[in-house]
């Protein structure tokens, strides 16, 4: 069970329902996105984009990220864009706040087949959960993404302001989804640097107590140079879901629309040598589905999953796990 690429669809809404000091959407002036969500709305209706994005002119099944600038879960269109990628076969990834309870009632109606391709990203906002009062809202939304049969994973900014919160983070986590959160690095929206008082080192040492895979692993790449030969583009690109504007990367700019003309095909072609980041900021996605053949120490599965103690379950159900197993480079067609 392969799946021929990653598309980060960027759901061109801006508006959220929480408001973190460590977002890098609230560190811009202008809240009206970028890159690939950089529109204000959708200029295509949704079956029009789904058949965009189908699995005949994408090559096969894909795994498709669906996240705005804002709360994803809050656009009125995007049970539709979901359910409407589902029935064309992807392998649907959606980055939530995971506090919207109807929107999870309404996901739950669809067929569980459909359930089987779907995965949550849960930002644990913790500091908005306990000001706004949501906490239980949202590990009761987890459990209603375990019942329904999708998949999930929970994910902690890793900010300055929740050290003192350590130990209670880890106590709830393990009490309400059996483990330690995953963690990611906070940064700066424009020259993607690390967002902490600390040095790397320090910071490093402060959080690897979650024993968090993808921690580790964007720790490890963390400021580093690429200069391998890189396959994005090719495996994995942006595009832009208010207009259909595809980018190989976060910096290679604009090279073809893929909603214009539906009977053009997608040019996959990777960054190569040309990479232009700094660092690849990203790079548990990027690297982690093997953009870079010679980087791979470890898959998507590894640093989404986890075995929760209390019930001896996976976070990822069996077909997501198995999807995020495996390498692009293995896909055989």
């Amino acid at each position: 069970m392969l799946a021929k690429c990653h598309v980060d669809l960027g759901i061109p809404f801006h508006v959220c329902n929480l408001n973190c000091h460590y977002c890098y959407v609230g560190q811009r002036e202008d809240k009206g996105g970028r890159g690939h969500t950089s529109e204000i709305e959708l200029r295509y209706p949704i079956p029009h984009m789904v058949k965009a994005l189908s699995v005949d002119r994408l090559g096969g099944k894909s795994i498709i990220n669906l996240c705005a600038s804002g709360e994803t879960l809050l656009p009125t269109y995007i049970l539709e864009l979901i359910q409407g990628l589902l029935m064309e076969g992807h392998y649907i990834t959606v980055v939530t706040n995971a506090t919207l309870t109807e929107r999870f009632r309404e996901i739950a109606l669809m067929d569980e087949i459909l359930l089987e391709r779907l995965f949550f990203k849960c930002s644990f906002h913790f500091l908005e959960l306990k000001r706004k009062n949501l906490m239980d809202t949202f590990f009761r939304n987890i459990k209603s993404i375990r019942e329904m049969g999708a998949s999930f994973t929970v994910e902690l900014c890793a900010s300055d302001e929740l050290e003192p919160y350590i130990d209670e983070i880890k106590e709830i986590c393990m009490r309400e989804v059996g483990a330690y959160p995953h963690v990611v690095i906070p940064r700066t929206d424009d020259t993607k640097e690390l967002l902490s008082k600390h040095t790397l080192a320090q910071f490093k040492d402060i959080w690897k107590v979650f024993d968090s895979t993808l921690f580790d692993f964007k720790a490890k790449y963390w400021g580093e140079k690429r200069t391998e030969f890189c396959r994005a583009g090719e495996y994995e690109f942006l595009v832009n879901g208010g207009n259909g504007n595809y980018s190989k990367c976060y910096k290679q700019g604009v090279t073809q629309n893929l909603f214009e003309d539906l009977s053009k095909p997608i040019l996959f072609e990777p960054v190569g040598f040309e990479c232009k980041m700094t660092h690849c900021f990203n790079a548990h996605i990027f690297l982690g589905f093997g953009c870079i053949g010679e980087i791979q120490d470890a898959t998507y599965k590894d640093m989404r999953d986890r075995i929760d103690v209390n019930t001896g379950k996976h976070w990822l159900n069996p077909t997501m796990r198995e999807v995020f197993s495996h390498f692009f480079s293995e896909y055989g067609g």
